[in-house]
């Protein structure tokens, strides 16, 4: 079968046996010609044989003639009808040359208008593909393709020329005659990446001195989501048809906010620049032009940083499979931003980013912050790459950072075989420091005032092939071969850490912010908490409150505690750094945050400050996000300094959670046991403390009133620890050879689990 497609030339050269002159390019012309001009081939030829067969008294001659030669030309299947209405094609279906595409036409008609040459096209159904042996990606969610139909001709349109040759030789055909094309339809274009543009109902015209305009409806977007849509005019003229004046209006809509924006600019085969505009002043310009690369620089005035998005995936899609960007909110981007992509089996990619600046960007990342976090201004200076090679992947890249005053150096790379990152904070004044940390990271110490200075820096070097030896060298069915490597001093760390970030040292707290009330620990405190209902608690810290313990009553839940939470307690100043890194590779051997490093008394500052959400009223649960760290950090640092050791401790074991709604030792005790806290023998603390990291889970799993042989074992090996320790005798530590414990069925908690 044959197909009439826009953009390539009505006449070919075509040998047939029927007829054995040579072709002639200059075919379309009218009134009628000499036979030996009748005789020359293409789809121009036969053309103007119909239009100068109308004008003669010859219909059905001429019908018989045009009927002959365009089945010739295009096949058999398809019906045609001539008259001097002009000519109607019915049924084109046609592929293109390579497989790159197809495209069916159910009605062609073409007449002589006033004006000139009409070409009006019902049915239209492309599809233009990249590579024939590409997977065609999916046309955007928003306006799915209609099914193409298969072509029943195996003879492709001749490719070879270019587009602007033929474009050339299409209008060298219409000798100065005007024509319009009109259509009904669509056509689906594949682009890079798992992206897809349609252009609906394109149309062109061409006036008698040579000028070109064209216009179309399109929608682009990937295979999960639509987020461009609009109207396009292009103008060009015969002696440079592919250079082209671009005017419009597009909407996006990456995030669910559609926004209109005017569009203007020039292109041709190697260069564009378009500007686009937004109603409220946002503003944004793109240079793009290809030589042995893509370049492209985006030069952004207050535009809303979700419409950089589709544009960025548009020149660098996202990978299949790949989570999306996350939300960007109403943040808005100036500044320039400058791409440059090669293509083939070894790509690169290298953003260059100067003088950008983001405002009013909200980021919503558990990682980050429990609650949205507000940047404004962030500013980004610096550049990234990225590779595929034949070895692999690899990303490189420095960037400056700066907020609210504060700098931050990050630079790094990755590839198959190391990860190396680095940051480092120049010296900057600690009040900055808070002053910097983003809208929503630390609403309890807002008022809070710091003095001093302080410089900082973070590094990890990483082996890829060290880290997997010790993942199987570490982590085994044996759960603590890795404390015992570690204790032992045999573990080899995969790679260096290094973390230095010297608060205490450097920075003084001058007074904390009314939400924190550090120096009221030192006599009857009044603590408010939220349980997991929801519901706000009180409790008096002090004796004669009910439920308050003194220490000194309870030596062997001190014991059990400060084996098991933190057997340094006595001598560090807050923060455990050995245990830090041990956690640090565990967790990064396991994959997970399975361990944490958390003192007794950053646990003590966490559960008297942070359990409660000053900002909702509501339990933030498992925060474990960088801003709660640095906050938690601040917050012991200054419980250390105030508040005596022992204080500390009791006051840890009166607001620790030790089961569902079970708060402090005193309910633990009477909960788990159906005791008082002092009657408790030091296997049955050693429960207690174990039951820390996941109070209500572990009071689940003993719900049943009985404990099972590994947790036995736990506990033999925390007597023994103790014993190791010297922080109990041999005598003492033999008595439990054989650990039995008398606990409370919960059988509700056994109900709960069904």
């Amino acid at each position: 079968m044959g197909a009439l497609t826009l953009g390539v030339p009505l006449a070919r050269e075509c040998a047939s046996s029927a007829d054995s002159e040579p072709a002639n390019d200059d075919a379309l012309a009218f009134p009628a010609r000499s036979r030996a001009a009748r005789r020359r081939r293409g789809f121009g030829w036969g053309l103007g044989l119909l239009l100068a067969s109308t004008a003669v008294a010859a219909p059905a001659w001429a019908e018989a003639e045009v009927q002959q030669r365009l089945r010739q030309r295009l096949g058999e299947d398809f019906a045609i009808s001539l008259d001097l209405g002009g000519v109607e094609l019915r049924g084109l279906v046609r592929e293109f040359g390579q497989g790159r595409g197809a495209i069916s036409i159910e009605h062609l008609h073409i007449w002589l208008g006033e004006a000139g040459l009409i070409v009006e096209i019902d049915g239209l159904v492309g599809r233009v593909t990249r590579e024939p042996a590409t997977k065609l990606a999916q046309p955007p969610r928003v306006d799915p393709p209609a099914r193409v139909a298969q072509a029943k001709s195996s003879a492709p349109i001749p490719a070879g020329d270019p587009l602007a040759a033929q474009i050339g030789r299409l209008l060298g055909h219409l000798h100065g005659v005007p024509v319009e094309v009109r259509s009904h339809g669509r056509i689906d274009v594949d682009l890079p990446g798992e992206l897809a543009l349609v252009a609906h109902d394109p149309g062109f015209e061409v006036d008698g001195q040579g000028r070109l305009a064209a216009h179309a409806r399109f929608s682009a977007g990937s295979t999960d989501r639509g987020w461009l849509a609009g109207t396009l005019a292009l103008a060009s003229h015969a002696r440079d048809p592919l250079s082209v004046e671009l005017a419009g209006s597009i909407v996006l809509d990456p995030d669910g906010v559609a926004r209109e924006l005017g569009l203007t600019g020039t292109a041709d085969p190697s260069r564009m620049h378009v500007e686009l505009s937004e109603p409220s002043g946002g503003h944004v310009t793109l240079d793009a032009r290809r030589d042995q690369s893509d370049h492209l620089e985006l030069l952004a005035e207050d535009l809303p940083l979700a419409l950089i998005d589709p544009i960025v995936e548009l020149l660098e899609p996202r990978d299949p499979g790949a989570p999306p960007p996350p939300p960007v909110g109403e943040a808005r981007i100036s500044g320039r931003i400058e791409l440059e992509r090669r293509a083939g089996p070894e790509s690169r990619v290298r953003l260059r980013f100067d003088r950008v600046e983001l405002d009013q960007l909200v980021v919503e990342r558990e990682w980050l912050a429990a609650r949205p976090v507000q940047f404004g201004p962030l500013e980004i200076d610096g550049e990234l790459t990225f590779e595929r090679t034949s070895s692999g992947r690899r990303s490189a890249g420095q960037l400056l950072l700066g907020h609210a005053g504060v700098q931050l150096q990050v630079g790094g790379q990755l590839d198959g075989e190391r990860l190396d990152i680095g940051l480092e904070l120049p010296l900057t004044d600690c009040q900055a420091l808070l002053t910097a940390m983003p809208e929503g990271t630390a609403p309890v110490l807002a008022g809070s005032e710091l003095s001093g200075a302080l410089t900082a820096r973070f590094g990890l070097e990483l082996d890829f092939a060290a880290l997997a030896e010790a993942r199987a060298t570490y982590l085994g069915p044996d759960d603590h071969e890795f404390d015992r490597a570690v204790e032992r001093g045999s573990f080899v760390p995969p790679g260096e850490l290094v973390f230095e970030f010297p608060f205490l040292e450097e920075c003084k707290v001058e007074r904390l912010g009314p939400a924190v009330d550090v120096a009221g620990l030192a006599g009857p405190y009044h603590h408010e908490f939220v349980t997991t209902k929801g519901d706000r608690a009180r409790r008096v810290l002090a004796v004669g409150d009910p439920g308050y313990v003194d220490l000194d009553d309870v030596p062997n839940l001190e014991l059990a505690f400060v084996i098991l939470e933190d057997w340094r307690f006595w001598d560090h100043d807050g923060f455990d750094r050995q245990q830090i890194g041990k956690a640090f590779w565990y967790d990064l051997m396991a994959g997970r945050t399975r361990r944490g490093a958390s003192t007794i008394s950053q646990q003590t500052a966490r559960s008297l400050w942070l359990r409660l959400d000053h900002g909702s009223g509501q339990a933030p649960g498992f925060d474990r996000s960088i801003a709660r760290k640095l906050v938690e950090a601040l917050l012991t640092a200054e419980l250390e300094q105030q508040i005596d050791k022992r204080r500390i401790l009791e006051v840890y074991l009166n607001v620790l959670e030790l089961g569902p709604e079970v708060r402090g030792v005193t309910e633990a005790a009477r909960y788990h046991f159906g005791k008082r806290p002092r009657d408790l023998d030091l296997l049955e603390a050693l429960h207690l403390a174990s039951m820390a990291p996941a109070p209500v889970g572990y009071s689940r799993r003993f719900a049943s009133g009985s404990i099972d042989a590994a947790w036995r074992d736990h506990l033999r090996l925390q007597i023994r620890r103790l014993r190791i320790r010297g922080m109990i005798s041999e005598q003492l530590a033999a008595s439990f050879g054989n650990p039995r414990l008398e606990l409370v069925p919960h059988p509700e908690l056994l109900e709960s689990k069904r």
